[in-house]
């Protein structure tokens, strides 16, 4: 866990060489930063790549490249631009020999992506790939269960508190011991399915947002929002029409200078007592206020890790996953929820078919379908 993003550390090529990649949901493909990037060195550098490696394919006796374009853009302005190429990855104790990925020969990110969302969206089915020779791949997720390491396409994430510097994730399991209450399943939504676009995400049903700040409970929004589960993101945003709002009742305020939502720090006791509150069909995941603080200046304020997403969805990011033990299920199109809980112990189940102790939520068929214009504010707590 880093304050910029979730890294998993990764070992590619013959012999190995380490990277640390970013641990994406809301991406399908896999890339690394090449040695000969330019970004990484004068006169134009912008990134400090050693901090989290490169791969260099010569020293590498097993790359093969596929002598085609690889291309990705990101909302945060950063791109990656190489060729596609096969080699050995390896994470613990999985080696996937002939992976797929992307070698990004320019790049201004200072570290790669392991991307575990649905094939459909990889970068060479997707715009920014070549459009006349589209198709997808075994990726990271699939070449798991098609190599034998696991019995279902899923994984579980747990990222620990804010304070931590490790999180799991596991591949094909799940560890009871770190969740509390029920693990509640939802139906993946498609939120641009009206606009033509058939590229599947983790995006489900969020059915009210509020918060509960000293015990005052107060909804903001019972409206239906399509919400993508994305760990590749460090925050959390929510549309225009109340964010200010709910900041408000956290005593921020929007900051033209800091481009935030910011407020006096709070002590880590006013912080534990004070929540941001989403209804995921029926089913609330409670996010403390300290997992949404982003940092603080020297005059005591602190900036809230909440943004306005403009668009009318939801992205629910590393901030709120912390407060979550999340379930990916890329073989029934779910995801599944419960309280996370902060503990070393293990309690780890292999996923075989469904998931292990999960139940529907209680509006699992009530999901999103277009976007509403108009806020209701029906109350989620009662």
């Amino acid at each position: 866990n880093k304050d910029s993003f979730i890294g998993i550390k990764v070992n590619v090529g013959t012999p190995p060489q380490e990277v640390e990649l970013l641990l994406d949901t809301g991406s399908s493909s896999s890339w690394v930063v090449s040695s000969d990037n330019p970004y990484c060195s004068d006169p134009i550098a912008t990134a400090d790549c050693e901090q989290f490696g490169t791969f260099d394919k010569d020293l590498s006796n097993t790359y093969n490249s596929n002598d085609t374009k690889f291309q990705v853009n990101y909302s945060d302005y950063t791109f990656a631009i190489g060729e596609w190429g096969t080699d050995t990855f390896k994470l613990g104790d999985y080696e996937l020999k002939n992976y797929s990925f992307g070698l990004a020969t320019a790049a201004n990110a200072e570290s790669g992506v392991l991307g575990l969302g649905f094939e459909d969206a990889e970068n060479t089915n997707r715009g920014n790939a070549d459009p006349e020779r589209n198709y997808t791949y075994s990726n990271f997720p699939s070449r798991l269960k098609e190599d034998g390491y696991i019995k279902k396409k899923a994984f579980s994430l747990f990222l620990d508190s804010y304070n931590s510097t490790t999180g799991s994730i596991l591949f094909g399991g799940i560890d009871h011991a770190k969740y509390s209450g029920s693990l509640v399943t939802l139906p993946i939504v498609d939120p641009y399915e009206e606009y033509g676009v058939n590229f599947t995400y983790f995006a489900v049903t969020v059915s009210g947002v509020g918060t509960d700040v000293n015990g005052n409970e107060t909804t903001f929004s019972s409206n239906k929002y399509p919400a993508f589960i994305d760990a590749g993101t460090t925050l959390t945003y929510l549309p225009s029409r109340f964010i200010d709002d709910l900041a408000d009742s956290f005593n921020a305020t929007y900051s033209y200078i800091y481009g935030a939502y910011v407020m006096t720090c709070p002590s880590l006791e006013e912080s534990l007592s004070q929540f941001l509150v989403i209804d995921l069909s029926g089913h609330k995941i409670r996010v403390p206020l300290y997992q949404l603080i982003r940092y603080k200046n020297s005059y005591s304020r602190c900036a809230l890790g909440i943004y306005d997403s403009f668009d009318g969805t939801i992205t629910l990011g590393a901030s709120f996953l912390r407060s979550a033990y999340t379930v990916f299920d890329l073989e029934d199109r779910e995801v599944s929820f419960a309280q996370a809980k902060y503990t070393s112990d293990e309690n780890i189940e292999v996923i075989e078919s469904t998931i292990p102790s999960a139940t529907k939520a209680p509006d699992y068929s009530s999901t999103w379908c277009t976007y509403e214009y108009a806020t209701t504010t029906e109350n989620i707590f009662s």
